[in-house]
């Protein structure tokens, strides 16, 4: 079941990120995640100039790239890496593969970045798996999905950006964040031991705001929302 990436990004694709998983999973079971950086075919032909432009051609001129995997539904083990930098090798595809465990039933996805100096994403795919309480099924194969990677809008990269990565498991949600303004980037990590509740919480407080501002000039709404 292929699924296709989106990014925010021109020209053309130096590279392509695929990307496999075992669309069903046992919970309790661990599930490998393939991902791989390909060249693509312009960029292998023996008489192709090199890319020059931006990312497109640090990338293709085997400069590193950050590929990072955010799980939901399944969990990394202990110690594992979310992270990590890969660099394109001439003439052949670069492969990482991560490891996790299926915490949750039901439905649990993988989304996949590939990111370089900056925080917006060059390619970024997501695959679906089911996680279910036996081993008793007859699916077979891997599911698969790929983008391409190219270099990011600059009309986009030159605002500021806050980029957010959440994983979850159990009901607990990390919150993988970075704030970039221009050359300067913060990354911070929140963790919600409860997001369930945390959302429904900010439903309360925002509809009881409503209520609260529902009879009042929109002169002294915000005023009353805010105590």
């Amino acid at each position: 079941m292929p699924q296709d990436g989106r990014v925010a990004a021109r020209g053309g694709a130096a590279a392509h990120l695929q990307a496999e998983l075992t669309p069903i999973v046992t919970v309790g079971s661990t599930a490998t995640l393939t991902v791989r950086l390909v060249r693509t075919d312009a960029a292998t032909a023996p008489d192709a100039p090199t890319p020059v432009d931006g990312e497109a051609g640090r990338i293709v001129a085997g400069g590193p790239v950050t590929v990072t995997v955010v799980p939901r539904g399944l969990r990394f083990l202990v110690g594992a890496r979310r992270s990590r930098l890969v660099r394109l090798p001439s003439g052949t595809a670069a492969e990482a593969r991560f490891t996790m465990l299926a915490v949750d039933r039901g439905p649990a996805e993988v989304t996949v970045l590939v990111r370089g100096d900056g925080e917006l994403p060059l390619a970024t795919v997501r695959l679906t798996s089911e996680v279910v309480g036996s081993d008793d099924h007859g699916q077979a194969g891997l599911a698969r999905a790929s983008a391409r990677i190219a270099t990011a809008d600059p009309l986009i990269t030159c605002r500021p950006t806050l980029r957010i990565d959440e994983e979850i498991a159990r009901g607990r949600s990390i919150l993988h964040a970075a704030l970039s303004v221009g050359d300067e980037s913060h990354r911070f990590r929140i963790r919600l031991a409860d997001k369930a509740r945390l959302v429904a919480d900010v439903r309360a407080s925002l509809a009881r705001a409503k209520e609260v501002g529902a009879d009042l000039p929109a002169a002294e709404r915000a005023d009353a929302v805010e105590r």
